[in-house]
């Protein structure tokens, strides 16, 4: 697991944001590659020493930006009409619910997953997308969700999101 803080502490958490805020401002103007640490931090006005207290990498500042502000997790975008607790067949229903929400989500969200694929690092977003679809969280609660990676069902609907994110990926490439 990559390392990333995830305490309380009001300062921690400000820095986090700070460094947040400032990887966008930069991603905007410069190549994600071609951002050093140092500059991240100059930018977000912290030492070195604070980014590494709460940062192992760049990588897990964008995945902080994902999990926080842009990621995909299906119990916050369904309504509880959509489930039936406990009920695994209601598996197909669900996916076919997710995948309407998720294109939702991708039009929302369509600036920052550009910054993504523009400096091809769209893997962090799958990866979030697909830890959200397993969301521990979730077990055993009204939005339980599941993901059973041996179910037909589950299998032809990551097949889905996968072409479905492709898709996404190759019109934002072509937009320029």
């Amino acid at each position: 697991m990559k390392y990333l803080y995830c305490g309380t502490n009001k300062t921690a958490l400000a820095s986090q944001d700070q460094i947040a805020d400032a990887l966008l401002a930069l991603m905007k103007g410069k190549p994600y590659d071609e951002i050093s640490v140092s500059e991240l931090c100059r930018c977000a006005g912290i030492s070195r020493q604070t980014f590494y207290s709460l940062y192992q990498s760049k990588e897990n500042v964008v995945i902080r930006i994902l999990q926080n502000y842009c990621c995909y997790l299906p119990a916050e975008h369904l309504p509880e009409k959509e489930y039936i607790a406990g009920e695994h067949s209601q598996s197909a229903r669900r996916m076919e619910i997710f995948c309407r929400d998720y294109c939702r989500y991708l039009t929302d969200h369509a600036d920052f997953i550009h910054l993504l694929v523009e400096n091809n690092i769209t893997h962090l977003l799958y990866d979030s997308i697909y830890e959200s679809m397993n969301e521990p969280r979730l077990v055993g609660r009204q939005y339980e969700w599941w993901l059973d990676e041996s179910a037909p069902e589950c299998i032809e609907a990551v097949e889905c999101i996968n072409q479905l994110n492709q898709k996404f990926v190759d019109t934002v490439r072509a937009a320029g």
